[in-house]
């Protein structure tokens, strides 16, 4: 694979001009730029400089069962020094605080445009590329910063046991790349985050929202921002309007009332706004409504958003296992990491896909990924003349990566039993003595 050829030019940290060979999908100009940007250029020789650094965040963003030291001794990214083997992991802090969190974004930012760009160019459907726009949070480390930084959840027992973070992403349901993420801490709302996702949404696209999203003035924003964007979700069963014009059977074009509310935090928007509505019959026989644009049954878009989120939290992240930077600017890097790491994860998938002719959803992510973090760690130790030999093989190997055809969904999304209840486990309430 691709990745596996460039992290092996780049396991060979002993000579930064090495960083000139990464190959095609993280291009060496974008993280020079990226640094630059921000003013965070190397200057003066380090063991770690930025540019290593860079790839340091990535590797503790796919290893996520071995230690900071591990990751740097295992892909031999420090430079070497006379009579010091190892990087302290106090140089190690500092290096990662030098390179602070904004360079990453600015590079997330850049080669998810770039990517999603290329990436949905030959997957149209009716001429429209497909997004889908949805919130989810992460736990970070329970750290006195990050809580202070994130805050977290809370119940009749208390705070949660982790802080957490809230974020929105927007995903390209084909071939299921992050195209755009907005962060924040965990009691900013999902529509106040996604305002920073609209203007990424491409122009003459189709966007999946949630019922959350049903509201004039959000949807207004997302279609400012572009040409011919359309929107498709679910009505709420409290939903009301007026039918306009009746298009056919269950479709019709409706105009329904613009809350003051709206009007006042757009005030372009009229006292009402049309929609196109399409009501259907769920297989239990209740009906629902389908706002504004006619999807088939059996859309190939469907449901993929979530798909991304399951192998963002289970997989890459080891079954969401808190971020481990103990600071909210080191959790803002390792986020924007693991949003890199899971892109470049979904590239080689699309690849795989290429070579075995099939959809990439076909393409097992485990396997991906597991490729990937082997690849990368046996390519670090290996000669440069073993490693063509090693990609021939991966290639003539890639039919093990296919998935079997997704099956129709049998049952219903139940849950067998419930979970078994167990004491809460309460933080200690810390009282300060009376002076």
């Amino acid at each position: 694979m691709e990745l596996a050829r460039e992290l092996a030019l780049v396991g060979e940290g002993a000579d930064p001009t090495l960083f000139a060979n990464i190959g095609r999908h993280l291009d060496p100009d974008w993280i020079a730029d990226a640094l630059e940007a921000h003013g965070v250029a190397t200057l003066r020789k380090r063991r770690l400089p930025v540019e290593q650094v860079v790839w340091l965040v990535l590797g503790i963003a796919l290893f996520r069962g071995r230690s900071i030291q591990d990751v740097v001794a295992k892909l031999d990214l420090a430079l070497p020094a006379p009579g010091r083997p190892t990087v302290t992991d106090g140089a190690i802090t500092k290096a990662r605080a030098r390179l602070g969190a904004a360079p990453l974004q600015t590079l997330f930012e850049r080669t998810a445009a770039v990517w999603s760009e290329r990436a949905t160019a030959d997957h149209r459907w009716h001429g429209l590329t497909l997004f889908a726009v949805d919130g989810s949070s992460l736990a970070v480390a329970d750290t006195p910063a990050n809580r202070e930084a994130f805050g977290g959840g809370a119940n009749q027992h208390g705070a949660g046991a982790q802080p957490m973070l809230r974020l929105v992403a927007l995903v390209a349901l084909y071939p299921r790349l992050i195209a755009g993420l907005s962060v924040g801490r965990f009691g900013h709302g999902e529509a106040t985050l996604a305002e920073a996702i609209w203007p990424l949404v491409p122009d003459d696209s189709l966007t999946i929202l949630d019922k959350l999203y049903l509201h004039a003035a959000a949807l207004y924003r997302l279609a400012e921002h572009g040409r011919a964007r359309h929107w498709l979700l679910r009505a709420r069963t409290n939903v009301k309007f007026r039918v306009v014009t009746a298009l056919g059977v269950d479709d019709a074009l409706v105009a329904m009332a613009t809350s003051s509310v709206a009007r006042r935090s757009e005030p372009a928007l009229a006292r009402t706004w049309t929609a196109r509505a399409i009501t259907y019959v769920r297989p239990n026989g209740q009906r629902g409504m389908l706002p504004p644009f006619a999807v088939d049954r059996d859309h190939r878009g469907r449901g993929e958003h979530e798909g991304c989120y399951d192998e963002l939290k289970t997989d890459v992240l080891d079954h969401a296992t808190p971020l481990r930077s103990g600071t909210p600017e080191g959790v803002l890097q390792e986020f924007w990491a693991v949003g890199l790491a899971y892109n470049l994860v979904r590239l080689e998938m699309a690849a795989a896909a290429v070579i075995a002719r099939v959809e990439p959803r076909r393409i097992s992510f485990v396997m991906a990924l597991g490729m990937i973090r082997d690849e990368w760690l046996w390519s670090a130790i290996a000669s440069p003349g073993a490693i063509p030999k090693r990609l021939r093989e991966l290639r003539a190997h890639v039919a093990r990566f296919v998935l079997p055809p997704r099956r129709e969904r049998s049952y219903p999304r139940v849950v067998k039993r419930p979970y078994a209840r167990y004491p809460v486990k309460r933080r200690p309430v810390v009282s300060e003595a009376p002076k």
